[in-house]
C-alpha cells in the first residue's frame, strides 16, 4: 500500500506521493498536544511569495556594515533555485532570486538540491556550499557536494554566481551498487568547534539496504562524512587529523559516523553536539547524537539494527558485530501516524524561554513538531499541523522556522495567553 512507499523512501517528496501518503491535509494520527507542553504556534511568513518544494533554510546577515540591516533568510527549493529573503522586514517581504543552478539539478522524486551551509568566513570569502543530486545524460545517481561565490558582497550581496561552481566532493551512489533514486542524505552544515564541513548521505536507496553501504565504511553511503575544505595543497578538501578511519584500511577517511539509512537533516548546537535525524523503515525513526568533540566515529546500527531494534533485513556484516558495537538513538518513535522524521535545531533563542536547550523536530508526513529535552530524555509534542514539514531553520537570533514541502514558511512563536 502507498503508506508503505512512504516508509521505504526518505520523505515521499514527490508531489504524486503527497496525497498517497496522507500528508499535507487533515490533522495527525499522532496524538495531541501533551499537557504541560510549551505553549506555541505557527505564524505564517512571506505569504506573497511563490516558493515551491522547499528543501532547507539558512540564515546569513548582510555583510561589513550592511549587517546592521538586519538577517536574511535563503530559501533552497528541491528544483535547483536559492531565493533571498529579508527576515527583518516583515511577513510581507518580497524574495529576490540568489542562485538558479536548474540546469543541472535532477528534480525528482527525492532527487534535487538538498542542502546549503555558508563558509564560517562568507563575509569575508563570499563561498557557500550545496548538496545535490545528479541523475541525467548517461550518468547514474551521483550527489555532490560544490562550492559557489557571491563575487560582489558590496554592491550584489544577494546575487551568486553560477558559474563559480567548484566541485569539492562527489558520492556515486550508483558505483556503490545497483542504482536507486532515494536515500541521498542531504545536509551540510559546518562544525562551530573547527570549521569542518560535515555531510550527510543516505544509503543509496531500496529496502533493507540491499548494498549493505550502512556497515560498509569503504563507501561513502549511510554516513555524515567530515571534511576539511580549507585544506591547502591536499586538492579539494583535506581529511582532517582525527577523523576515526582516516588511515585505515579499507575505509574511507571522510567517514565521520555511519550505520545511518537516511540522515535528511542533520544539524550543530553551538558548543558542536552534532544531533543527527535518521529516517526509519518500518519502524523507527530516529533522533542520535554526537557530543561536540567526540571523534570515536559511532556506528548507529543501520541496517544491522533500525532503532534500539534489529533490524528486517540485516546484511551478512552484521554478523560479526555485538551488541555493544551500536549506538542507539537517543529518542526514538514509531507508527502510527508519524512515518518520516525532518529533524531541527537545539533551540537558542529568547522569545520562547520554555524551548531553551531543547532539540526541535518535526515529521513529515504527520506534521508533529516535537520538543526533546537531552537533560532528562523528555519528548513533548508541541504542535499538530497538517504540514508536510520537509526542513526547519534557524535565524541569526537563533529563532526557528517551520516549512511546508509546497513553499510555505512558518516561524515558531510563543502563543498569546
Amino acid at each position: 500500500m502507498m503508506t508503505g512507499i512512504c516508509r521505504y523512501t526518505l520523505l515521499a517528496l514527490a508531489v504524486p506521493l503527497l496525497s498517497a501518503c496522507g500528508g499535507g491535509g487533515g490533522s495527525s494520527s499522532g496524538g495531541s498536544v501533551d499537557p504541560g507542553a510549551p505553549q506555541v504556534s505557527l505564524t505564517r511568513l512571506f505569504s506573497n511569495a511563490a516558493f515551491s518544494s522547499i528543501t532547507d533554510i539558512q540564515s546569513q546577515p548582510y555583510p561589513g556594515a550592511a549587517s546592521a540591516s538586519g538577517d536574511r533568510l535563503f530559501v533552497v527549493q528541491q528544483g535547483g533555485q536559492i531565493w533571498v529573503v529579508d527576515n527583518d522586514a516583515g511577513g510581507n517581504a518580497t524574495p529576490s532570486l540568489f542562485l538558479d543552478i536548474s540546469d543541472r539539478v535532477t528534480n525528482s522524486g527525492e532527487q534535487g538540491l538538498l542542502g546549503l551551509a555558508f563558509h564560517p568566513d562568507f563575509e569575508n570569502n563570499g563561498h557557500f556550499y550545496v548538496h545535490y543530486v545528479v541523475d541525467s545524460a548517461g550518468i547514474s545517481q551521483r550527489i555532490r557536494i560544490v562550492r559557489y561565490t557571491v563575487p560582489d558582497q558590496a554592491n550584489a550581496p544577494n546575487t551568486a554566481s553560477a558559474a563559480s561552481e567548484q566541485d569539492v566532493l562527489m558520492v556515486d551512489q550508483a558505483a556503490e551498487g545497483p542504482p536507486a533514486t532515494n536515500h541521498n542524505g542531504g545536509t551540510v552544515a559546518f562544525s562551530p568547534l573547527n570549521g569542518y564541513l560535515h555531510i550527510s548521505v543516505g544509503d543509496g536507496g531500496s529496502a533493507n539496504d540491499p548494498n549493505g553501504n550502512g556497515q560498509n565504511t569503504g563507501t561513502l553511503s549511510g554516513s555524515v562524512l567530515r571534511i576539511d575544505v580549507d585544506a591547502t595543497g591536499q586538492g579539494s578538501y583535506g581529511i582532517p587529523a582525527d577523523n576515526p578511519l582516516r588511515g585505515v584500511t579499507g575505509a574511507r577517511g571522510e567517514v565521520f559516523a555511519y550505520g545511518l539509512r537516511n540522515p535528511f537533516k542533520i544539524s550543530f548546537d553551538m558548543n558542536g553536539d552534532l544531533w543527527i535525524a535518521d529516517v526509519g523503515q518500518s519502524a523507527f525513526e530516529e533522533v542520535n547524537f554526537l557530543a561536540g568533540g567526540d571523534t570515536r566515529g559511532p556506528n548507529y546500527g543501520w541496517d544491522c539494527r533500525e532503532g534500539s531494534q534489529a533490524g528486517a533485513g540485516p546484511d551478512m556484516a552484521c554478523a560479526s558485530l555485538q551488541r555493544s558495537d551500536f549506538t542507539d538513538p537517543v529518542y526514538e518513535y514509531g507508527l502510527p501516524g508519524s512515518q518520516s522524521i525532518t529533524g531541527g535545531y537545539v533551540y537558542r533563542g529568547s522569545v520562547i524561554p520554555a524551548l531553551l536547550g531543547l532539540y526541535i523536530y518535526g515529521d513529515f508526513v504527520g506534521g508533529q513538531v516535537w520538543a526533546y529535552d537531552p537533560v532528562s530524555g523528555n519528548n513533548q509534542q508541541l504542535l499538530d499541523s497538517s504540514l508536510n514539514i520537509s526542513t526547519f531553520g534557524r535565524g541569526a537570533a537563533g529563532e526557528l522556522f517551520v516549512a511546508d514541502y509546497s513553499g510555505e514558511i512558518y516561524r515558531l512563536d510563543p502563543t498569546d495567553e
